[in-house]
Formats: C-alpha cells, sequence, structure tokens
C-alpha cells in the first residue's frame, strides 16, 4: 500500500512538473514573440518617421525651386538649368536640379483639341515626329507607324490611322486594354502604345515628354545640349542636318546666345529660310521648368520630380507632381 502511494504522488510530481514546463515554454515563447513584435513596431515607426521627413525636405526643395524659378531672370534661369545643388541636412543630405521641360518632342501635340472637345490627329505634327524618328536612328518603315499608333492612342475617335491601332487591336491582347483616348500624362504611357517596344521606347524616350496641353514645344536653344541636337534639326526641317546642329550648339557663346538674331546669324544657320512655323519653335526662354530632387535621410530615400509652366509675368506654376523612391 506505501510503495502505490509513493508511486502516486511521485506521479503527481512528475505531472505537476510537466505541466510548469509547458507553462514556462509557453510563455517563454510568448515573451519572445512580444519582444520581436515590440522591435518590428519601433522598427517601422522609425522608418515612417524618417519616410515622413524626407518627404517634408522634398517639399522644401521644391519650394526652393519654385522661388528661385520667379526670382530668376530668363538669363539667368537658363545658366541655372542643368547644374546641381547639393546640401547637408541633419542625418542626411539632399539635392536637386533644375531640367528645361521644354526641351522635348511633346506627345500631346500630335492631336489637337476641337471645338467640340475632342481629339484628332495634327498631320504636321505627324510629319515632324517622323523625322525626329529619322534623326534618332528609328527604321524609316517604322516612323509613320509609331507615330499614327501613339495619334491613335490619344485621339477620341475608333477609327485607325494608315498602319494605327484603336480599340479593336489592344483588346485581343491578354490582358486586353483600351485606348487613352485623352492626353497622355507620363511618356511611360507609351510602352502600352502597339510598336513602343522596350528599346524603341528607351531610344526614343530622351526627346519626348508628355505636357499638359496640345501646343508644340518650344525649344530654348540656349539650355538645349548637344546630346539634343536632334530637337533643334527636328525643329528647322531638312534644311539643317544633325551635324550642323550639333556644330550651332557647339559654337554658342557661353552665356547663350542673346537674341534671336544672332543664332540665325550663325554659319550653320544665315542660309535656312525662316518661317513663322520655326520661328514659334525657337526661343530663348524656358516654359516648363522640370526639378528633380532627392532626398537621403537616414535609412530613408526619397525622390521628387516636380513640373512648373512658367507663365508670361515670370510666376512658376506647378503643373504635375511625381513621388518615388521610398525604401
Amino acid at each position: 500500500m506505501t510503495r502505490d502511494r509513493h508511486i502516486h504522488r511521485n506521479g503527481e510530481r512528475g505531472a505537476i512538473l510537466l505541466a510548469v514546463l509547458v507553462i514556462v515554454a509557453v510563455m517563454s515563447v510568448t515573451a519572445v514573440a512580444l519582444v520581436d513584435d515590440i522591435r518590428f513596431g519601433i522598427r517601422r515607426s522609425t522608418a515612417a518617421e524618417a519616410n515622413a521627413q524626407a518627404f517634408w525636405y522634398a517639399l522644401g526643395a521644391e519650394e526652393y525651386a519654385r522661388a528661385m524659378i520667379e526670382r530668376e531672370d530668363g538669363k539667368r534661369l537658363n545658366s541655372a538649368i542643368g547644374r546641381g545643388q547639393r546640401f547637408d541636412i541633419a542625418a542626411g543630405a539632399m539635392g536637386g536640379r533644375l531640367l528645361d521641360g521644354s526641351n522635348c518632342f511633346n506627345v500631346n501635340s500630335l492631336v489637337v483639341r476641337t471645338d467640340g472637345g475632342r481629339y484628332r490627329a495634327r498631320p504636321e505634327a505627324l510629319d515632324q515626329y517622323a523625322r525626329l524618328l529619322s534623326l534618332i536612328e528609328i527604321r524609316e518603315q517604322r516612323h509613320r507607324a509609331l507615330g499614327n499608333t501613339l495619334a491613335d492612342w490619344i485621339d477620341s475617335d475608333s477609327q485607325p490611322m494608315n498602319r494605327g491601332a484603336e480599340d479593336y487591336h489592344y483588346a485581343r491582347l491578354s490582358p486586353p486594354y483600351r485606348t487613352g483616348g485623352t492626353l497622355m500624362a507620363d511618356t511611360s504611357e507609351l510602352r502600352a502604345v502597339r510598336g513602343y517596344e522596350l528599346a524603341t521606347y528607351q531610344a526614343i524616350a530622351p526627346y519626348v515628354c508628355a505636357l499638359p496641353t496640345t501646343a508644340r514645344t518650344t525649344i530654348n536653344i540656349n539650355t538645349l545640349t548637344e546630346e539634343q541636337a536632334p530637337l533643334l534639326s527636328m525643329a528647322v526641317g531638312e534644311a539643317l542636318s544633325l551635324e550642323d546642329a550639333r556644330r550651332v550648339l557647339s559654337v554658342r557663346p557661353e552665356g547663350g546666345f542673346a537674341t534671336i538674331e544672332a543664332f540665325w546669324a550663325t554659319e550653320e544657320m544665315r542660309d535656312i529660310p525662316r518661317t513663322e512655323e520655326i520661328d514659334a519653335q525657337i526661343s530663348l526662354e524656358t516654359t516648363y521648368v522640370t526639378l528633380q530632387a532627392e532626398v537621403f535621410y537616414g535609412d530613408a530615400y526619397f525622390a521628387l520630380t516636380s513640373l512648373f509652366r512658367r507663365r508670361a509675368d515670370g510666376k512658376p506654376v506647378l503643373v504635375s507632381r511625381q513621388f518615388g523612391g521610398v525604401t
């Protein structure tokens, strides 16, 4: 009897010990989980705070750029285009640069807005776009097709142009989709248009933009780089070869051309007939200014691209703002 009672007590003690060990194990796992959750919460809160601070620094850069655009006259603004600035800030650094947002071919100029509010193709812009494509060495057989598919993407009708593409083409793709039927908001939309494969898009992207207007862009010859010479040759027409366009930009005075007449008096330009259409696209002023800003704050990185339009009185108006780069 005594032996059985002893065995029973040992069994109870073993069960209690096992229960205690289970409880301790559960509490240990719970404690570790709580500590991990707290640690993760702290990291998440710290990252959110850093990203928010980087965001506000980027908006500060935008306000600085706005003030600079408004303060500088056309000549001083031209000298600031392309030059970057960098500032040290607490726990990081920020920088930015202004670019001429007008030195490009506005893809939305391939259409014109009618009195009824609809968009239809603009033949003269399609001709100019085809010339640009030839200058950047896109195969000649594709010039018209690329222009027409792009105009079809933007215009309001459903009738495809010659070698163009309307809803019927895109509806057969997987997944199916439709044309935009309105102005493009960003040139990245080109990737959805038939014919704009990655290689084609990468070749075209440095020379095009999507401005919120159907107007053809006015090229500033004092901020145009030699790499952008195809835009000058495109605007002037076949009378100005790409080589001559590069040459006239390479001999440009250090402070830029003082007048339009000084530009037309250069050896490469003096024999080229001027027209109202050409004069409308050549300027010494910048209409659109792009800010590219980036902020490094702690472990956060924030990128901001802002587009300003300079009004006739010199005041900048924010047209668009794109965020990116938060890590």
